[in-house]
């Protein structure tokens, strides 16, 4: 197991939002790794209510940000403002308010990461399809647009994390819900 501070740079580190967001940010050593994890990512995206944890770690700068409309004042604690824009590109930070907006910052990832021909290969293959039973919900965007082929790695705070090797192409953080 690496500390934050030992990974080398990573193309991306993806912060996914969910029900526990609040607990989240209010986790100094997840705070903190994602401010290290953000000093060796190409680039840096949050989805829904991930974009507090960017405010919370300082990732952000002046920015304004897309969240999930209801962590608007979440991410407002932080000073940081809330874009009315469902998708916000700022430098290398990438931020979307929602699961449609969510696929839009994967491709424009996959073209930063991959070149414009994949992204839009990716973007011509992409067929969402509404998903009726939770059961079957299909993975995130970036799961069907990286693939098998790529390395993905998954951290999750409250197992030994970030143990993963360190020429990871994205690092995506997890959290538990309230």
């Amino acid at each position: 197991t690496r500390a934050p501070g030992d990974l080398g740079p990573n193309g991306a580190l993806i912060v996914p939002g969910g029900l526990g967001v609040r607990r989240a940010a209010a986790n100094a050593r997840l705070i903190q790794a994602i401010g290290l994890l953000d000093e060796r990512s190409t680039w840096v995206c949050a989805t829904s209510t991930g974009s507090v944890l960017l405010a919370a770690a300082g990732v952000v700068g002046s920015a304004s940000v897309a969240t999930h409309w209801l962590a608007g004042d979440l991410v407002a604690d932080h000073g940081i403002a809330v874009s009315k824009e469902s998708f916000v590109e700022h430098g290398r930070v990438l931020t979307a308010a929602g699961s449609a907006s969510t696929a839009q910052l994967a491709f424009r990832l996959v073209g930063a990461l991959a070149g414009v021909s994949v992204e839009a290969s990716a973007r011509n293959a992409y067929r969402p399809r509404p998903v009726k039973d939770r059961r079957f919900a299909r993975p995130a965007p970036w799961w069907r647009t990286f693939g098998r082929r790529s390395k993905i790695e998954m951290a999750h705070p409250d197992l030994p994390w970030l143990d993963f090797d360190v020429d990871a192409e994205v690092v995506i953080l997890d959290f538990p819900d309230d």
